[in-house]
């Protein structure tokens, strides 16, 4: 059962805690710097930075928060903007550690949030609350930290920060109450996200299929396995002379992908890729080329459903804003053509400030596939895919009906 801890702070009357007024809220970059600490016997363990909206942590055993591996520690610093006076305090539900968070003005700080000594790093799931603070609106220096049980007796480790204030009941801290300053980056993040980049695209290139870590390798038992889709049925799925297209020069296609360049663009690199066409062709295909579809009324507003499904079920976050095969199309418009990628600054445009991920373009689906083949994919992905990137969202079949009408 989930109890209300007893406070170390708890009969302290509420502390009246004014701005900082050195910090400058203009200067303030989205996001808090967080830190996860290696678990590791070394004398100077590891630690990986990253940015995150928030402070919320969830990890089972055996997994890590960060491309490290498992982490002993985490901490989020950075700054809290207040924006009406009055008392607030700090909650969190708790699992697997003992977290604490503190606010500080120049050199004095307070404890937002302390469970009792005997409290530490519990293994049962709890909830503790901090007491009262009267704090002026302004910038406020903010560290939450979480201490982190690694004995493995926890089934799961978690920690989610809420507050209360005026005019709020109990809920989760919004992201934009949260910064940080860019000077802060420079030994963090900066630091850290090459670092991340590299173990993104060891693990998106496949490196692990041919370069094996040992068995003793505490980073290296974390590796993902990537594999490609399943081809035993690719062409039912997938039209002829689109896969000639793909085999031509997959980066054409797709810029983001990991399937390089096979064949050579002479006489004999074209036989070559002829021939293998034909043989994935060959399994469970070829699929037939399909009738113009009659764009009816039902079928124009399914397509609408498809374009706002895309958005409200977050497709955009890894997809970006691609609208080819809607109906609301500019006249420069070209379903065929590769959707235009632009590397981001930071690693081969793999990544972005807050980590890894990756931007898959889907430029020209309507002539891989058709609306139903596309249904069908979009209702279990891993089943053509087990290993890829994108999950089960869980959409009902005429969800995901529309979204392959919308997309292709």
């Amino acid at each position: 059962m989930t109890r209300i801890l007893s406070l170390v702070l708890l009969c302290v009357p509420a502390v009246l805690l004014a701005a900082d007024p050195e910090v400058d809220r203009k200067l303030l970059k989205p996001g808090l710097i967080a830190a996860f600490t290696e678990a590791t016997g070394r004398e100077k363990p590891a630690t990986s930075y990253r940015l995150e909206p928030t402070v919320a942590l969830a990890i089972k055993t055996g997994e890590g928060a960060s491309f490290r591996g498992a982490v002993s520690a985490a901490k989020w610093t950075g700054y809290i903007q207040i924006v009406t006076a009055g008392s607030y305090q700090f909650s969190a539900a708790y699992q697997g550690g003992t977290p604490a968070v503190t606010l500080a003005r120049g050199g004095q700080t307070l404890t937002g949030l302390s469970p009792a000594k005997d409290k530490a790093r519990t293994l049962q799931a709890e909830d503790v609350t901090g007491p009262a603070l009267l704090i002026e609106p302004g910038v406020y220096a903010f560290t939450a930290a979480f201490d982190i049980d690694t004995s493995g007796d926890a089934k799961e480790r978690r920690f989610a920060l809420q507050w209360q204030g005026p005019g709020f009941r109990r809920e989760p801290i919004p992201n934009f109450f949260f910064g940080h300053l860019p000077e802060q980056r420079k030994d963090t993040i900066d630091v850290s996200l090459p670092v991340d980049q590299g173990r993104f695209l060891f693990e998106e290139s496949g490196c692990k299929n041919c370069h094996h870590p040992k068995a003793d390798d505490a980073i290296g038992k974390g590796f993902v396995n990537r594999t490609g889709p399943d081809l035993s049925e690719v062409g039912k799925r997938v039209y002829a002379g689109w896969l000639d297209e793909w085999l031509a020069d997959p980066k054409k296609l797709r810029p983001h992908t990991t399937m390089p360049k096979l064949f050579t663009d002479d006489e004999v690199g074209q036989a070559e890729r002829y021939a293998v066409g034909q043989y994935l062709t060959s399994l469970g295909g070829p699929l037939p080329l399909p009738k113009v579809p009659t764009i009816s009324n039902e079928w124009s507003k399914s397509m609408d459903a498809g374009e706002k499904l895309f958005t409200l079920s977050g497709c955009v976050a890894c997809h970006g804003k691609q609208l080819a095969g809607t109906a609301k199309k500019n006249e420069d418009d070209d379903d065929d053509k590769p959707v235009k990628y632009e590397p981001s600054s930071s690693l081969f445009g793999l990544g972005s400030d807050t980590g890894p991920q990756a931007i898959y373009a889907l430029g020209g689906l309507g002539s891989k596939t058709t609306p139903e083949q596309l249904q069908k994919y979009l209702l279990d992905p891993l089943k053509t895919n087990p290993n890829g990137r994108m999950p089960n969202m869980q959409l009902k079949d005429d969800e995901a009906r529309d979204l392959a009408r919308y997309l292709n």
